[in-house]
């Protein structure tokens, strides 16, 4: 049988956050539509697959506790669909048999990038965004919160070009011509970024 990702796991905090994101809603009555974005869990952190070298691999954690279903999950017979947000809120999840259908990324960061533009789509009158400081999700509904996310990025603009500077500046890098040209366009895309901000004041 095909080794699982174990490894994955470790990865699914940001993941998760994004999902955390999608069922922020501000009204009790919005609660079919908060269980339909909880589904894109179940079928990912809990039963997701994905690519690892051209293979199929298990990386959800359901799938990972249960030897029967891993072995089903991973045996070529399984209904095995392409990852979509779209299509999976729709799937039914199933708790005390094996799952009708799995789906199936090219890579977990595959899924994150289809779970991060799924949420751009739905319609909130509001913005959300986590706070990693506080381990807390904030909505953004006034400019004054949005002028605080402008704060921190340039506080962590500055610590990524002090953090390039001193690299170039070692040893290592000037032996390695390709970090170099790597460094000059981190260090021009970061100043337009920086420059970006600057007009927003």
């Amino acid at each position: 049988m095909k080794q699982p990702l174990f490894h994955l796991l470790r990865k699914s905090a940001k993941y998760v956050q994004i999902l955390q994101n999608c069922t922020l809603f501000k009204n009790v009555r919005d609660f079919v539509k908060i269980f339909m974005y909880l589904k894109c869990y179940f079928f990912t952190v809990e039963f997701g697959l994905c690519r690892q070298n051209g293979e199929l691999r298990a990386y959800g954690a359901g799938l990972l506790s249960s030897i029967s279903e891993l072995k089903h999950a991973l045996s070529g017979k399984a209904n095995i669909k392409k990852f979509d947000p779209e299509v999976t809120i729709n799937q039914e999840c199933l708790i005390t048999t094996f799952q009708e259908c799995y789906y199936e990324s090219a890579s977990f960061n595959e899924a994150k990038l289809r779970m991060r533009e799924f949420a751009m789509k739905i319609k909130r009158p509001f913005a959300v965004r986590y706070n990693p400081y506080n381990q807390s999700i904030e909505i953004l509904s006034k400019t004054q919160h949005v002028s605080n996310i402008i704060s921190d990025l340039k506080g962590d603009i500055c610590i990524i070009f002090d953090a390039l500077k001193k690299i170039e500046d070692s040893n290592e890098a000037n032996n390695n011509s390709k970090f170099s040209f790597q460094y000059k366009k981190l260090e021009e895309a970061f100043r337009n970024l920086s420059l970006d901000l600057q007009d927003t004041e």
